[in-house]
C-alpha cells in the first residue's frame, strides 16, 4: 500500500484478514507474550484481541458511545450511537486509509485526532493477535468532504515525536474482470448467469466487438454491491472452481474507477480531439476502443501466448499474431518454447519475465492498430538490445499510420529522442518542451539528464 499514490484498495488486505481469526483461535493459549508489553504499561495480556469480551476491549477506546466489535482480525468502532437504523452507510469516497501507525496507537488517540475533520462513521483498526495494531487502519466519515479534508490536513501528521502517519483516499473496489465468456452471449444472459453463481451483483458491463456489434469481446466487468460481495465472488470464481456455460473463465480484480477531484476538474480547460472531432460528441465505448496501452506492469491472462496477443479480437489469423510478435521482438523466444504460441503464460503472466511480458503486451497493441498509443514505461524491463529493436518496430508502426498519436512516458531518454515534442515534467509541472535538438540546445533540465546518462 503506497501512501504516495493516494489510492489504496481494501482488496489488498482482504486475504490477510480472512486468516486472522484462525490464527487467534489456535494461539490464544500460547501467545500471551508477557515480555512484549513491558515497554507499554497501559497494555497487558488481558486485552489481547480475540480472546476477551468487549468490556475489556473498550478500555482502549474513547468514551463516546460508539459500539465496538471485532471480526476478521480488525476492531470496528461505530457507527455513531445516533445514526438512524434506517439510514444507509456512507457511500464511496468517504473512507480514508491511515498508515505508518505506531503499533501501540489505539482508538483513544486516533478518534480525537480524526474527529477534527468531521464526524466519523466507523473506524477499522487492523489488529495483531499480540494485542498491538498492525500499523494501519481505515476510517469512514459520514460525508466525502470530511474524508478529503482529513487527507489534506492529516497526511504526514506527526502523531508522536518523529513519527509521521500517512493518510490517503481509500478505494473500495467492487468490480471484477471476468474473461473467457462466449462471445455470443448478450449482456442480459451474462447478468443472469452471474446472479446465479454469485451474490450481490449490481450490474454487468459488456463491450461489443469492434468487428461484429452483435457479439461481445469475450470478457465483462461485473459490479457488486460491496467489496465483500466482490471478494466472495472472486474466491468462488477462481480458475478451476467453476465454469460458465461449460467454459473455463479467468477472473481478477478490475482496476477501480478513479474518483474525479471536483477542485481539479473545475480548472480544466482542455479540449480533446480525435481525428479533428471533439471526443465529447463520440460514443465513449468507441473512443476507448481506439486507444492502445502498454504499461510498465502489463496485464496478461492465464491463457496461451497467442490468445493473449489476440485478446478481445475476433477472427485473428495466426499470420497476424506472428507478425505482431515479430515486430515486438518476441517471436524468436516463443518459437523456442516447447508449445510455442500455445504456451500458457500463467496468472498475470507469472511464467514470464518482465521484459517478455512487456513485449507480448506490445504485440497485443500493435495487432490492434490503435489511433492513440499510450506507452507508460513500456520498455523499462528490457535490455538495451531488445529495447532498440522494439523501439524501431514502434517507429515503423508510426510510419505505417501517420495519423496515429503516440504518447510516451519514460525515464530512458533513448526512448523519446525521435518524438515530435518532448515535455520535461518536474513535480507535476511541465518545465520544458520541444524536440530533442531544441531541448539539447537550451541546455536546461533535459540537457542535464542527457549528460548525466552519458
Amino acid at each position: 500500500m503506497d501512501i504516495e499514490s493516494n489510492k489504496v484498495s481494501s482488496s489488498c488486505v482482504d486475504q490477510e484478514l480472512s486468516k486472522e481469526d484462525s490464527i487467534i483461535d489456535s494461539n490464544d493459549k500460547n501467545n500471551s507474550n508477557e515480555e512484549s508489553f513491558t515497554s507499554f504499561p497501559h497494555l497487558s495480556p488481558s486485552n489481547i484481541i480475540g480472546t476477551h469480551p468487549n468490556e475489556i476491549i473498550t478500555s482502549v477506546n474513547p468514551d463516546n458511545g460508539y459500539p465496538v466489535r471485532q471480526e476478521n482480525g480488525q476492531r470496528k468502532t461505530g457507527p455513531p450511537p445516533d445514526w438512524p437504523t434506517t439510514c444507509h452507510p456512507p457511500g464511496r469516497g468517504c473512507e480514508v486509509f491511515v498508515g505508518k501507525l505506531p503499533r501501540d496507537c489505539f482508538e483513544s488517540e486516533l478518534f480525537p485526532l480524526f474527529e477534527r475533520c468531521g464526524q466519523i462513521y466507523e473506524m477499522r483498526l487492523m489488529m495483531d493477535f499480540s494485542g498491538f495494531n498492525r500499523g494501519y487502519a481505515f476510517i469512514t466519515y459520514t460525508c466525502r468532504d470530511d474524508a478529503k479534508r482529513s487527507v489534506k490536513e492529516l497526511n504526514n501528521y506527526e502523531i508522536r515525536p518523529s513519527r509521521l502517519i500517512g493518510v490517503c483516499q481509500s478505494v473500495d473496489n467492487c468490480r471484477l474482470f471476468v474473461g473467457g465468456i462466449p462471445k455470443t452471449k448478450k449482456r442480459e444472459e451474462i447478468l443472469d448467469e452471474m446472479c446465479k453463481v454469485t451474490e450481490g451483483v449490481v450490474d454487468v458491463i459488456v463491450y461489443p466487438s469492434a468487428h461484429d456489434k452483435t457479439k461481445n469481446r469475450g470478457f465483462a466487468f461485473v459490479e457488486y454491491e460491496s467489496h465483500r460481495s466482490a471478494a466472495m465472488a472472486r474466491r468462488k470464481l477462481l480458475p478451476g472452481k467453476i465454469q460458465l456455460w461449460g467454459h473455463q473463465i479467468a477472473v481478477d480484480w478490475a482496476e477501480p474507477e478513479t474518483e474525479v477531484d471536483e477542485d481539479v476538474m473545475a480548472n480544466v480547460r482542455v479540449l480533446y480531439l480525435l481525428d479533428g472531432v471533439d471526443i465529447r460528441q463520440l460514443n465513449i465505448h468507441w473512443v476507448r476502443s481506439q486507444f492502445g496501452l502498454v504499461s510498465q506492469e502489463p496485464i496478461l491472462f492465464d491463457l496461451t501466448i497467442a490468445e493473449n496477443i489476440a485478446y478481445g479480437l475476433e477472427d485473428v489469423s495466426m499470420t497476424d499474431i506472428i507478425d505482431a510478435a515479430k515486430k515486438a521482438n518476441i517471436h524468436q523466444f516463443i518459437e523456442q518454447l516447447p508449445d510455442g504460441y500455445e504456451t500458457k503464460v500463467g496468472i498475470k503472466g507469472s511464467f514470464l519475465s518482465g521484459g517478455e511480458k512487456q513485449r507480448i503486451a506490445i504485440a497485443r497493441v500493435l495487432i490492434r492498430r490503435p489511433k492513440v498509443l499510450l506507452l507508460d514505461e513500456a520498455t523499462s524491463a528490457m535490455d538495451s538490445q531488445n529495447e532498440q529493436i522494439v523501439q524501431e518496430a514502434l517507429e515503423h508502426a508510426q510510419i505505417e499510420d501517420p495519423s496515429r498519436t503516440s504518447l510516451i512516458i519514460a525515464h530512458r531518454l533513448s526512448t523519446i529522442r525521435s518524438c515530435d515534442s518532448i515535455c520535461v515534467v518536474n513535480k507535476g509541472k511541465v518545465i520544458e518542451s520541444g524536440t530533442h535538438t531544441e531541448l539539447t540546445q537550451q541546455r536546461g533540465a533535459y540537457y542535464k539528464m542527457l549528460t548525466q546518462n552519458h
